[in-house]
């Protein structure tokens, strides 16, 4: 025997539905006048840094014919240490040059390079790409290729192969600031845009 659906049981899954598309609405509507009116504003907060840890990863060097040698492929890359900045802000940023949004950006973190490395800002880039088997191409050569073509000028570091960040679902683009200590005072999830990544960097520059 069917049971047919009281009015009461049919009205609250239409509650329930219409409560789901309006908060995905609401969330839509939300990205969008993030994306078009670019990044706001948020305040760095002592109680908010967290003591970062060790970040030490090489440093990429873009192939040349000189690297094809034995001597040059024996040879140990230079490190990037993040210890070695203390007493300077950081910028660190996660793409990958298969990341559409990431490469979107690029414009954006050129500038802010120019505009804030002569004021003592250190800035880095990690490199979240990996040797693609369809396009038979090595990340080395994959980020060669993205140097020449892009001029690419922030040191790119290369997670280790045992690193956990590729143990995990970690999205990118992703910014994250460093204060003078050697704290993460804040991460930008998604592109660079606006004026609210120059005021948190205007904030660590005047602390001590």
């Amino acid at each position: 025997m069917k049971v047919r659906e009281t009015p009461a049981r049919t009205s609250l899954w239409g509650v329930g539905l219409a409560f789901i598309v309006g908060c995905a609405i609401f969330f839509a509507v939300l990205s969008l006048a993030r994306y078009v009116l670019g990044e706001g504003y948020e305040p760095l907060l002592a109680a908010d840094k967290r003591t970062a840890g060790a970040l030490e990863m090489p440093v990429f060097s873009p192939r040349t014919d000189a690297a094809t040698s034995p001597a040059a492929s024996t040879s140990s890359p230079p490190t990037w240490n993040l210890a070695d900045h203390r007493g300077k802000v950081v910028v660190i940023n996660y793409f990958a040059t298969w990341c559409g949004p990431c490469m979107r950006e690029l414009p954006d973190l050129a500038d802010l390079k120019k505009e804030f490395e002569p004021r003592g800002i250190v800035f880095a880039a990690v490199s979240l790409d990996q040797d693609d088997a369809e396009r038979r191409e090595t990340r080395e050569q994959t980020l060669t290729e993205f140097v020449k073509s892009s001029s690419f000028s922030w040191p790119i570091l290369l997670p280790q192969p045992d690193a956990m960040i590729w143990k995990t679902q970690f999205p990118i683009p992703q910014t994250f600031l460093f204060d003078k200590q050697g704290r993460k005072a804040r991460s930008i999830m998604g592109g660079i845009r606006g004026q609210g990544i120059k005021a948190s960097l205007e904030e660590l520059l005047k602390e001590p």
